[in-house]
């Protein structure tokens, strides 16, 4: 009788064992989840969306440029393909710099979608600006949320 609950005590312990060493792993794996896994994909998408904020202000600089240009006659085509260039090359460091399946990711590729189409020569240089434009436009509002708001320093006047 004494060897029957001695081997019993000793699949009570092993089942016990098993059982803590499987809510440890359930609960790494829901702590990775919920807490680890989304911090890294913001500190991931912040970079990317730095990187993209970059390209975009020179990509309309660029245009700007061109645009009031007193060297030369300013040439619209000129303009919208230095804004275009300029922009994919912000848009190819971001989407590399991206966390995998986010939204910012996924808006970054739609930009990167119109560089094959303005690279193939297939599609209207209005179109593709007009597209990449808008989507620029409403990936920089979805940066502006996950970015920290750029401090402001007010001077007094006397």
């Amino acid at each position: 009788m004494a060897s029957v609950k001695s081997g019993n005590r000793a699949w009570i312990i092993s089942l016990s064992v098993i059982g803590v060493a499987a809510a440890a792993a359930i609960a790494g794996v829901v702590t990775y989840g919920t807490v680890i896994k989304p911090a890294e994909d913001l500190a991931m998408n912040k970079t990317a969306c730095k990187s993209f904020l970059d390209g975009n202000e020179k990509a309309r600089l660029a245009y700007v440029a061109e645009a009031t240009a007193t060297d030369h006659e300013p040439s619209l085509e000129t303009g919208i393909r230095i804004y275009l260039t300029t922009q994919f090359e912000g848009v190819n460091k971001a989407i590399l710099e991206a966390a995998p399946k986010t939204p910012i990711r996924l808006a970054i590729a739609d930009i990167g979608i119109q560089q094959l189409q303005y690279d193939s020569g297939s599609s209207d240089l209005i179109t593709i600006f007009n597209t990449v434009d808008r989507a620029a436009t409403s990936l920089i509002k979805e940066c502006q949320a996950i970015l920290p708001a750029p401090a402001v320093t007010v001077t007094p006047t006397n």
